[in-house]
């Protein structure tokens, strides 16, 4: 991508402004060319284009019969995304060879467990840390959202981390919604948040190349059709006040999996690109997965099905897997869709795809599932290796971090912290080489 060096250079912290009665609106727009330096590669202003961090959850593992490239990864080595999804075997947790949920949760989260309860983290989980260091200077310091509430109590985001429409204001809008308990009245607002920027809108256009012109327009349809589906669709606590921040008021048999996903997905793409966060975590769903999905036919938890002795039930288990790694190859795609410099969100990233178990019907911790998504930094894309049971799966965050910019010296527990599980030197200080530009 080349800036077009006849137009003028424009702010990469640009927001577009307006007014309703409400109060004052800002809109973040997403990265133009007009921001940039002639070869794409950086901002106008010499600084480098920032790079993102996320971490991708769902719970209750994998069965390794079936995680093949050829059957429940399919969805992720389809051509278009192929190149930026890298599969590493054969990792495991430096802890247990078997180990239940927790174990697996807090050590894939964190690279540490507590001594005590193992419910507890030692030290930060990844996300934490990354936003440490990539959040320090976007509004919003790490994001955090979840698709499936059914689960285990040892999840910790709160209700209102699986209401889109919270979401949505927290990110996007520049002011706090009315608390007006009518529904109408709350899309009457923010349909006029988004009407307040147009003239500024406008404005900006005038001084922007063409394809920046197409850029914003294309920006403000997607902003306003994931509005309209935010207005259009009921997730069961957009219709009356107060808005629920618990976990109780929801219908396990009929979550609505993929439009919750995908409308979560769409908003964080969003927030990505414009620089509103840098770093997200993303629950698909919880550890120790009791998601019904319904919608492939079973009414059972996904978590009593991964124990079942049949080859029903196990078949049940590939198809949730195939339907969540398919979610995931969703928001692969829509990275990759939208513009970022010279190439795309995927070429300013690191994400790490992962669960709590190598095996989910037998609880063991090696050849745990770890997938990293992206090329940010100097992290390498389309990566498949074999490892040998006995690397860390704590290297996979460390280089992670490291390549994405984190002033980090290793992950994971040392044993010498307080109530570190059996005071265990889990502690990774390499980076895997395999992953490296």
């Amino acid at each position: 991508m080349r800036r077009n060096p006849s137009r003028h250079t424009l702010s990469r912290r640009t927001l577009l402004r307006g007014a309703t009665a409400a109060g004052a609106v800002s809109l973040a727009v997403p990265m133009l060319e007009a921001m940039l330096d002639h070869s794409g590669e950086a901002y106008a202003d010499g600084s480098e284009i920032p790079q993102r961090f996320g971490f991708w959850w769902w719970g209750s593992g994998k069965r390794p019969q079936t995680w093949r490239e050829d059957q429940v990864l399919a969805p992720l080595v389809q051509p278009d995304i192929s190149s930026a999804v890298s599969i590493l075997r054969g990792l495991r947790i430096p802890v247990h060879n078997r180990a239940g949920h927790y174990m697996g949760m807090r050590m894939m989260e964190s690279g540490s467990a507590n001594n005590d309860d193992w419910n507890d983290n030692v030290l930060p989980n990844v996300a934490e840390v990354a936003a440490q260091h990539l959040g320090k200077e976007t509004p919003i310091k790490m994001v955090e959202m979840g698709v499936s509430r059914s689960g285990w109590k040892g999840s910790k985001l709160r209700g209102d981390k699986y209401d889109a429409r919270a979401l949505w204001d927290n990110l996007f809008e520049g002011y706090e919604i009315s608390t007006d308990p009518i529904a109408k009245a709350e899309r009457k607002a923010r349909g006029q948040a988004l009407d307040a920027v147009l003239d500024d809108a406008a404005s900006l256009k005038k001084r922007l190349g063409e394809r920046d012109r197409t850029r914003i327009d294309e920006h403000l349809e997607h902003v306003h059709a994931i509005q309209k589906r935010l207005d259009g669709f009921d997730l069961g606590t957009c219709s009356l006040p107060p808005r629920p921040g618990t976990l109780e008021d929801y219908q396990p048999q009929s979550e609505p999996l993929q439009e919750r996903a995908r409308l979560m997905h769409d908003i964080l793409v969003v927030a990505l690109a414009c620089d509103i966060t840098r770093v997200f975590r993303y629950d698909f769903t919880r550890f120790q997965a009791g998601t019904v999905f319904w919608m492939l036919g079973t009414q059972a938890g996904h978590h009593d099905l991964t124990h079942g002795a049949t080859s029903a039930e196990q078949s049940q288990v590939n198809d949730n897997l195939l339907f969540t790694m398919e979610e995931l190859a969703y928001f692969v795609r829509r990275l990759g869709e939208t513009p970022m410099g010279a190439g795309s969100l995927l070429d300013h990233m690191g994400m790490l795809a992962t669960s709590e178990l190598g095996d989910s019907k037998r609880h063991t911790c090696q050849d745990m599932p770890c997938l990293v998504i992206g090329r940010g930094g100097d992290l390498k894309g389309g990566v498949r290796h074999q490892y040998d049971n006995e690397e860390s799966t704590s290297r996979v965050h460390l280089t992670l971090l490291k390549t994405l910019g984190c002033d980090v010296d290793g992950f994971g527990m040392t044993g010498q912290e307080p109530d570190a599980y059996e005071g265990k030197n889990v502690r990774a200080s390499q980076v895997l080489p395999e992953l490296l530009a």
